[in-house]
């Protein structure tokens, strides 16, 4: 496949053996962006337990809508023009240790929500890790906006 998509919450352990296939195409160079039904339903303990085995320690943070700016230093400029330049989506983000390389939209200079230190703590509702030689991605925004559309196309790349 060209790349795999967790819509949904059903990381408990019925599931255990396909994150783990999930996890293993990924580490192989496959992409995975997990979106969707996710953020909205997965308890924050779990959550960190299912990005934890793909060797990423984040934490499920804030629920708001906040209009973020796109870092297109993190996926270069060919597809940085494809990408909606503001994000404004209701999400779920994700902090702690998300490497500001990872993090696709972020607060800026001109966010309404820079002074909240959003960046400072590494939380975005956008981010695109590297694991192994493949990259899992997650998509927070809980209203299927068509900005995240986009964004999981490009995330998977067919944009």
């Amino acid at each position: 496949p060209s790349a795999a998509m967790i819509a949904d919450e059903a990381n408990n352990s019925d599931y255990a053996q396909v994150w783990e296939a999930v996890l293993q195409y990924v580490r192989e160079g496959g992409t995975c962006v997990v979106m969707g039904d996710f953020s909205s339903f997965v308890k924050p303990l779990l959550m960190k337990q299912f990005f934890a085995k793909a060797g990423l320690f984040w934490n499920q943070s804030s629920y708001r809508r906040a209009a973020l700016a796109l870092k297109p230093s993190t996926m270069g400029p060919d597809l940085a023009v494809k990408l909606p330049s503001w994000y404004g989506p209701k999400a779920v983000s994700v902090q702690n240790n998300v490497a500001h390389g990872d993090i696709w939209y972020h607060a800026d200079e001109i966010s309404a929500v820079k002074d909240l230190g959003l960046d400072d703590m590494g939380e975005t509702p956008v981010a695109f890790a590297r694991v192994g030689n493949g990259r899992l991605g997650y998509v927070g925004d809980v209203n299927a906006e068509e900005d995240s559309d986009t964004i999981i196309l490009a995330m998977c790349g067919v944009l």
